[in-house]
């Protein structure tokens, strides 16, 4: 996580059952005049120090700069989106490769790999190599405990399933929309209401939430206290599609363990109101910052059988402790491999020219001014 900004922070990718998802095909928001500055390098060749440093220029020139921390290595940025001046500038190479659709017009490669010395690198050819490969097998032996982490939770969601009461969570989803959202009369297409996010990262630290970020954006906060899952998807996906269908604006955050259909938790930015889940993976009760110890709770019982869960419940509670387990192995895997990438990192150091990024810096912030100007003219 980035230090010394008030910027707002989400992840655009996740470590996954599923390997790496990226969804930083959300970079534009949707806009056909966004510009995408496209950082192509190697390891260590300075990518996220020159991002923080434009970061820092446009602090206070675009109060709604958003940064995008790395999801596999959280004091690392990923992104700068700078939606005052429809750019963003981003690391583009795996696991989030980006290629130009419509080179110069909406996207400009920064070929930082151009002050890589081959020489200098084919001498240490063989343990780069090495290390390279060391550092994907530990990170796919990462990505096996989270599907097997997924597989006990997926038990505890079938378990809990018919000790849901479905109309209830909709009828409750219906009023919470009533009362807290806006209505408008000519909803925009869900493309321009919706952006796709992560809040939560599983990485070589631990499992990261940037609990800042609805703080920043919401006033009132609402966590729904669900700790197999189950009650919490139903309700905010009821809540996301009966929003946007009255024209709301939602950053809709999805679960690393689920990253296609499961709702972690959804943001309104516009009327200040957040809906979270919160159970032992990312529990905000226990969070220092204020707004969560004074946040509204939603308590998944109050939807569910109990009865039935209790008949249930110690293989509930043994399957989420497996799954715990797995997701701690996992994360043992990922900072074996985040220590294979520090070497790495300091080899290209050795092989990187840097003298020239204070150049390129200048000239990348005066080409953002001027695609403003441009685009306003137009």
């Amino acid at each position: 996580m980035q230090e010394g900004f008030s910027s707002i922070e989400f992840f655009m990718g996740a470590n996954t059952p599923q390997g790496f998802i990226s969804r930083f095909d959300q970079l534009d928001g949707h806009s056909p005049t966004h510009h995408k500055f496209l950082i192509k390098g190697g390891p260590g060749s300075g990518k996220s120090t020159f991002m923080n440093e434009i970061a820092r220029l446009f602090a206070e020139k675009d109060p709604s700069m958003e940064l995008v921390p790395c999801s596999s290595d959280v004091d690392s940025l990923d992104a700068v989106i700078l939606p005052g001046f429809d750019a963003s500038i981003v690391d583009a190479t795996a696991p989030h490769v980006l290629e130009p659709k419509y080179p110069a017009v909406n996207e400009t490669i920064l070929s930082f790999g151009d002050w890589l010395n081959p020489i200098e690198l084919k001498k240490d050819g063989d343990q780069i190599r090495n290390l390279f490969a060391k550092a994907s097998h530990s990170w796919k032996q990462a990505i096996a405990c989270l599907s097997g982490a997924k597989s006990f939770l997926n038990e505890n969601i079938h378990m809990a399933e018919d000790a849901i009461n479905k109309n209830k969570i909709l009828d409750f989803a219906d009023k919470f929309c009533q009362k807290h959202l806006i209505n408008e009369k000519e909803p925009l297409s869900i493309d321009m209401l919706e952006k796709i996010r992560f809040l939560t990262s599983i990485n070589n630290t631990g499992i990261t939430i940037l609990s800042e970020t609805p703080v920043k954006l919401c006033e009132k906060i609402f966590l729904v206290d669900d700790d197999f899952g189950t009650v919490s998807s139903i309700l905010l996906d009821a809540i996301r599609s009966k929003a946007l269908s009255k024209g709301n604006k939602v950053i809709t955050c999805y679960c690393c363990m689920a990253p296609y259909d499961k709702i972690e938790h959804l943001i309104f930015p516009d009327v200040g109101v957040c809906i979270l889940t919160c159970n032992k993976f990312h529990d905000f009760s226990k969070c220092e910052i204020e707004e969560y110890k004074q946040a509204k709770k939603i308590h998944s019982k109050r939807f569910m059988n109990t009865d039935i869960i209790k008949e249930r419940q110690k293989k509930m509670i043994f399957h989420r402790r497996c799954a715990a387990e797995m997701v701690v192995q996992s994360i043992e895997f990922l900072k074996e491999s985040r220590e294979y990438h520090d070497i790495l990192e300091k080899l290209y150091q050795n092989a990187m020219d840097f003298s020239n990024i204070e150049h390129l810096k200048r000239k990348v912030v005066g080409q953002i001014h001027s695609f403003q100007h441009i685009e306003t003219e137009q």
